[in-house]
């Protein structure tokens, strides 16, 4: 329903209001460096030059064309691991490190880059176990780690991670590393970023997909639209934070509040919604403003769903690793919930190690 131009105005410095408050309140648990000046500034005139939008995927995207990668794969060393098989002196020499799936694409990307990073860090080659690549591969077909049965070696004796004296540094340099639980280490993964997300170049058909995608919304709705990406994570999220965590669920106001904060930064926003819940997002979340349109990401598939959201300008995101690393492959400004609970969420931690200054928390 179109508001008259006072309730707007007044609507408008109330979300502004509240939108610095909430940036003051959370800056310690968003990250350890506040917003600087310079940041603002482009906050404010929706001017997000590359330095800002930081490490992504894709490139912004673009009226027609969606480039399938940000990175120039020929930039990252192609000798960062000994190539498989080892030889029997290469197998002596070295130590490993290791992770098996648990979870969903979310979990499992961040345990990708979490093995990545690990053994980047301190010395060793990072092996995937279970079926943690075969998961993966069609998503992403340019994964460059390998199995733990290529590599040609005996088989190891693996240490826990995180089982003393698994933390001890001298004693990690000279074993086999397993990595358990669903191990997501944001401050050490967005450390060596610049490695590890040239391998999560998406799928060539999903790209093409995605190309059509997009340029037939800036036919409908105009080609200097920005599109905001919303994720809405429902269905058994909900009842493992309220168990893990004594956590209320995400709010409709939320993201009204969401939508509203992107419609006083941008003059021109679709909204871009896909969600495991779309009966309730259909209900429940909705239009801010007739002139900022949403659509809905339906009848489609997981994968499909992440690789349009991961080439959304902005993000606005719910809990849940799935649309932590849509946003982080976006690349833009994310708008999260900060939701009362016992013990920060997972998102909070990922956000919150990183030191992601990109990243707004506001009620919900």
């Amino acid at each position: 329903m179109r508001r008259d131009l006072s309730r707007f105005k007044s609507v408008s410095c109330v979300l502004a209001l509240v939108m610095v408050a909430t940036i003051v309140s959370f800056k310690e648990l968003i990250s350890p460096t506040p917003f600087s000046k310079q940041y603002r500034k482009h906050l404010e005139t929706g001017d997000m030059p590359e330095d800002l939008r930081g490490l992504r995927l894709t490139n912004q995207t673009q009226k027609t064309k969606i480039f399938s990668t940000h990175f120039d794969v020929a930039e990252r060393d192609s000798g960062l691991w000994l190539e498989f098989p080892l030889t029997d002196e290469q197998c002596r020499n070295v130590t490993f490190v290791t992770v098996t799936n648990r979870g969903r694409l979310g979990n499992m990307i961040g345990e990708y880059a979490s093995v990545f990073s690990y053994g980047m860090e301190y010395g060793k080659i990072p092996v995937l176990s279970g079926n943690l690549l075969e998961s993966l591969l069609p998503l992403f077909p340019h994964l460059s780690l390998r199995r733990e049965n290529e590599t040609g070696c005996s088989p190891r004796n693996w240490t826990e991670m995180g089982i003393p004296p698994g933390n001890d540094p001298r004693f990690v340099r000279d074993n086999d590393i397993f990595l358990p639980g669903f191990p997501n280490y944001s401050k050490l993964h967005h450390k060596f970023r610049r490695e590890w997300m040239p391998d999560f170049r998406f799928d060539s058909k999903l790209v093409q997909r995605t190309e059509s995608f997009f340029p037939s919304l800036s036919v409908t709705y105009g080609g200097d639209s920005t599109f905001i990406g919303i994720h809405v994570r429902r269905t058994d999220q909900i009842a493992y934070n309220k168990e893990k965590h004594e956590a209320g669920t995400v709010s409709a106001g939320y993201y009204k509040r969401a939508m509203e904060h992107f419609g006083l930064i941008f003059s021109k926003v679709v909204f871009v919604l896909a969600s495991d819940d779309l009966k309730w997002s259909r209900e429940n979340v909705e239009n801010v403003d007739e002139n900022m349109p949403i659509v809905f990401v339906e009848g489609k598939d997981r994968d499909f769903d992440f690789t349009v959201l991961s080439h959304c300008n902005h993000s606005i995101v719910s809990v849940g690793t799935f649309g932590f690393f849509a946003a982080y492959f976006s690349g833009g400004l994310v708008i999260a919930p900060k939701i009362i609970s016992k013990s920060p969420l997972a998102i909070e931690h990922l956000v919150s190690h990183a030191g992601l200054d990109n990243w707004i928390f506001i009620p919900n």
